[in-house]
């Protein structure tokens, strides 16, 4: 019997599922896919409704909201990287049949999610003081200090509902956080109207009082979510039944592996919101007409860049579901439609904004110097648009198969390495402005998508143990 005969009969014995057809598989990814992005539209949406309102205030208030946001995002991020192990390790557990162990997965990560918020709220206190230290005026310091003490009582009830999403979604049910993020977002334009403009008796309290109302919002959602979580028909499948039976020595060794995995995708989103720091400092240094197209740039491919996070976070728990039966071909499969299917819509949104720029800019700005920039910018984000989403499923399916580190070396490299020095040079030396610094990126984006293509293909042809 030749080594190929061997091999396919092993794999015929290990009871490895039938294979879905193409079509199947095209539809269960979308089904997945669309909620997540609409659940990451309605996070967005929270920042944009906050901003908005709070524009109608003052100026100022704005200002406190520009100084204050992006420290307590930085922490955000970190935070969220620690819990999507959540997401991979249920994966993994429901498609390898150990559905019990979903409830010690979920507790496991709200601890460490409880813990780091509480950090949070304490290190807000501080914002202020810390903001002063590094050379902001007083009043602005102040100002901006309260907005994070604001933010910083909500971290706990976004790391309850981070964790529990990551969950749900790995048992394939994102429906959830998408319809409580909407409720989220009506309960945050009512909580803004009456704390933010001072209406129904209460006192007008402008960016703090927006604040406020979101993390009221995030503490309302996550406590239903979490009802619902109990409530489930079939949670004693999945051990919620009497999550006070699992054991201390489960929980740890649970905990283990959230850390093994969260970890380095704490590090890396933290890395990436610093490097979007820095790059929009370098566009402050341009000027103001640049800054500004520079931060409409970031709004449009926000919007858009939630397509191919839904994708990746689909094709992420197929992959792990695949993984979890020890399916060697299913997982490489997913993969690879994955991968297809977030090109081909990237396509399509590059298309969308190539061919309705002149009605994206308008919602910003009447400028025209604003939008000469800004046009150039969004041309260079929708030629590389379809690229950077392949690099996102690529990097997110290598995480589920196990390669948490290397995905994080490989941009630090290609951002820090390849891109800012390349991003200076064709921004300051060829005067290519902000289209310069998108241009700069963009290119050495590619750099780690061909990398993380290749890597996640040959990783996707091996045996991989579950975490």
């Amino acid at each position: 019997m030749t080594e190929t005969e061997t091999e396919t009969e092993t794999e015929t014995d290990t009871g490895n599922p039938k294979q879905l057809g193409l079509a199947d598989q095209l539809r269960e990814t979308l089904q997945l896919a669309l909620p997540v992005i609409f659940s990451r539209l309605g996070i967005m949406l929270l920042q944009v409704v906050d901003t908005a309102m709070v524009g109608k205030v003052a100026a100022l208030e704005l200002a406190y909201l520009g100084i204050g946001l992006p420290p307590s995002y930085w922490l955000l991020m970190l935070g969220m990287g620690l819990l999507m192990g959540a997401g991979i390790l249920t994966a993994q557990a429901n498609g390898g049949g150990r559905q019990a162990e979903v409830a010690t997965i979920w507790l496991s990560s709200i601890r460490h999610g409880v813990v780091f918020g509480a950090i949070c709220v304490g290190v807000s206190y501080v914002g202020g003081d810390l903001l002063l230290l590094s050379g902001q005026q007083p009043d602005i310091a102040e100002g901006a200090g309260r907005v994070m003490v604001a933010f910083g009582w909500g971290m706990p009830a976004v790391m309850v509902f981070a964790a529990t999403a990551a969950v749900m979604e790995g048992i394939k049910r994102p429906n959830v956080s998408m319809v409580l993020m909407l409720f989220a977002n009506i309960i945050n334009i009512a909580f803004n109207w009456l704390l933010v403009y001072g209406n129904a008796g209460f006192e007008p309290m402008g960016a703090e009082g927006a604040m406020y109302a979101s993390s009221a919002a995030r503490w309302l959602i996550s406590i239903a979510f979490v009802v619902y979580l109990f409530r489930m028909k079939d949670r004693d499948q999945y051990g919620l039944g009497d999550i006070r039976a699992i054991c201390p020595q489960a929980l740890a060794a649970m905990g283990k592996k959230v850390r093994k995995i969260g970890i380095p995708l704490s590090i890396s989103s933290a890395l990436e919101m610093m490097a979007f720091m820095v790059e929009a400092a370098m566009a402050g240094f341009m000027g103001k007409i640049a800054l500004a197209a520079f931060q409409i740039t970031v709004n449009v491919a926000g919007f858009f860049m939630m397509a191919g996070m839904g994708i990746a976070s689909a094709t992420s728990v197929r992959v792990g579901n695949a993984v979890g039966h020890g399916d060697r071909s299913g997982q490489w499969v997913a993969g690879a439609i994955g991968v297809a299917l977030v090109f081909v819509v990237g396509a399509m949104v590059s298309l969308t904004v190539l061919f309705s720029m002149d009605g994206l800019l308008a919602l910003f700005t009447s400028d025209a110097d604003i939008t000469q920039i800004a046009a150039a910018t969004l041309l260079i984000f929708a030629t590389f648009f379809a690229f950077s989403s392949i690099n996102m499923v690529a990097i997110t399916g290598q995480r589920t198969l196990g390669v948490v580190w290397l995905p994080l070396f490989v941009g630090l490299c290609t951002t820090w390495v390849i891109g800012f020095p390349l991003a200076y040079y064709l921004a300051f030396v060829q005067d290519m402005n902000v289209a310069g610094l998108w241009l700069g990126f963009s290119i050495a984006a590619q750099f780690s998508m061909v990398f993380n293509l290749w890597r996640f293909h040959v990783v996707a042809k091996r045996v991989v143990v579950a975490y």
